[in-house]
């Protein structure tokens, strides 16, 4: 997330990877960038692509596998920036309603949905703000549990968990975390899933 003005794709392209992403149509900052292995198949999902610049920012993607297999995977990113003449409070409604609306048309397409988020909105106070209550309830809802538990964000004064990745995946082998690493002002995180294991024939 916040990739902002990608005028130059040569400039941002990796080996093997394919570059995929979505930037505002005015002002800097914000954007949403996948890089997706080429081996892999995959097709932007525009209906689950929502982007309002500086209220609701994000881009689906359907990875697709063999047996009419697929996961769905959304990047999202919320500024925490004013917008306009709306008050912060209704910007983080605005927020909120339009993140359970995502998941909720995630979840009918009944595969595996991932949800990879800047929220600007600390999980870690989930019991002393109200917002941020709301919003975990919503995911719980639509069937959404945070795979990252830990703080992706500190500095001298604070720890916040303002980065997650959102599931609705019900297997039980979920391998998540945190990469402590300055490279950023945010640790990066990951998930590793097992959708791509191979099965070994026995010998």
């Amino acid at each position: 997330q916040e990739v902002f003005q990608i005028k130059d794709e040569n400039l941002y392209k990796l080996n093997a990877y394919n570059l995929v992403f979505t930037c505002r149509k005015e002002g800097k900052g914000g954007g949403v960038v996948f890089y997706v292995h080429k081996r892999l198949k995959f097709r932007v999902v525009d209906e689950l692509s929502h982007f309002k610049d500086n209220l609701f920012e994000s881009l689906t993607i359907r990875i697709e596998f063999e047996r009419n297999k697929s996961i769905l995977i959304s990047g999202v990113y919320r500024p925490n920036t004013p917008y306009q003449d709306m008050r912060i409070n209704d910007q983080l409604d605005y927020f909120i309603d339009k993140m359970s609306n995502l998941q909720a048309e995630l979840a009918t397409n009944r595969c595996d949905s991932f949800i990879l988020s800047d929220l600007n909105l600390d999980l870690l106070k989930f019991d002393s703000h109200t917002k941020t209550n709301d919003f975990i309830e919503n995911c719980m809802i639509n069937g959404f549990l945070p795979l990252i538990t830990k703080p992706t964000r500190v500095t001298h004064t604070s720890c916040t968990l303002i980065d997650n990745i959102l599931s609705n995946s019900s297997m039980n082998n979920l391998e998540s975390g945190i990469i402590q690493n300055i490279i950023s002002d945010h640790y990066p995180i990951f998930h590793v899933t097992s959708h791509l294991k191979k099965k070994v024939k026995p010998l």
